[in-house]
């Protein structure tokens, strides 16, 4: 019978395997509601005296559906990111600054699929007209 060895986390700062679990921490990311909470293991460097936690995702301060409104409110409603900022810190007491609320919806849409993708995707089979803003535009059809 094999015995269990724990894994050492590495010290992100002398890089030491001679660390050891030092507590929990709560982190609360950013959310209308601001309820959900969970828990991170803290571990502490023997050699370097340093304490320091694991993240899998390095800045992740905003939940999912956080950022998706913040992007809807940009495009849907046409409302600037200086709005945004003041609607949010007036109705949920969230500061946060016009750039990031950009860097925030510029991140959404990164991950948005383009027309492209979804032709690979989903081969649709276009004839005839398209119209657009009143525009007549030809698809593999004849006028």
């Amino acid at each position: 019978m094999q015995s269990k060895r724990k894994r050492r986390m590495r010290c992100p700062n002398c890089s030491s395997l001679d660390t050891k679990q030092n507590g929990k921490r709560k982190l609360t990311p950013v959310s209308f509601d601001r309820r959900s909470k969970r828990d991170v293991q803290r571990y502490k460097c023997k050699q370097c005296k340093k304490t320091f936690i694991k993240r899998r995702e390095k800045h992740k301060h905003y939940t999912k559906t956080f950022m998706l409104e913040v992007a809807r409110m940009h495009v849907e409603e046409r409302m600037s990111y200086r709005v945004i900022s003041k609607r949010l810190r007036e109705r949920y007491s969230i500061k946060i600054t016009p750039g990031r609320l950009c860097s925030i919806v510029n991140e959404i849409a990164s991950n948005v699929k383009g027309s492209r993708q979804i032709k690979e995707e989903l081969q649709p089979k276009w004839e005839g007209y398209l119209i657009v803003d009143d525009k007549y535009i030809n698809v593999k059809g004849n006028k």
